[in-house]
């Protein structure tokens, strides 16, 4: 569901593409994979008003947006 922090919509085309016809607990597994490999934790890299879209163009976070971006 889209929130303040988080446009779904913004990756209607990166997840099948990156993930094919996952789903469940096999996607979700996939993605959190795909994130420790991809992103590096960053104190200074959010704030705030840091959506799960900035962060993830940005490929950097804290805990928050890692929590955003397998959402």
């Amino acid at each position: 569901m889209p929130s303040r922090y988080c446009h779904p919509e913004a990756f209607l085309t990166f997840v099948p593409m990156q993930f094919g016809d996952l789903s469940g607990g096999a996607l979700i597994t996939k993605m959190a994979d795909w994130i420790d490999r991809h992103f590096t934790y960053d104190n200074g890299a959010s704030a705030a008003v840091t959506t799960a879209t900035d962060s993830f163009h940005a490929k950097a976070g804290v805990c928050r947006d890692y929590a955003h971006d397998t959402k």
